[in-house]
């Protein structure tokens, strides 16, 4: 949801993309992490990004992901 992914995604010389049309870039900003050795990513979208970090991660060869829920027990 960071603004960053929305300039990136957006079209050339266009606006940012909304808040709701970022998922995608931030599940790949979240593969990219995990990638880089990253062992902790704030999200807002839990479910989703750990089903991508599972499917990056079985693509790759790795283990799966390890997912602790947010504090306060909500997702």
């Amino acid at each position: 949801r960071k603004s960053f992914i929305g300039r990136l995604l957006a079209k050339p010389g266009g606006d940012p993309l909304p808040v709701e049309d970022r998922l995608e870039g931030s599940l790949a900003v979240a593969c990219r992490a995990a990638e880089a050795g990253v062992d902790v990513v704030r999200v807002h979208d839990a479910a989703e990004t750990v089903r991508a970090l599972e499917v990056y991660s079985s693509i790759h060869g790795d283990r799966p992901p390890r997912y602790s829920p947010p504090r306060g027990g909500g997702e």
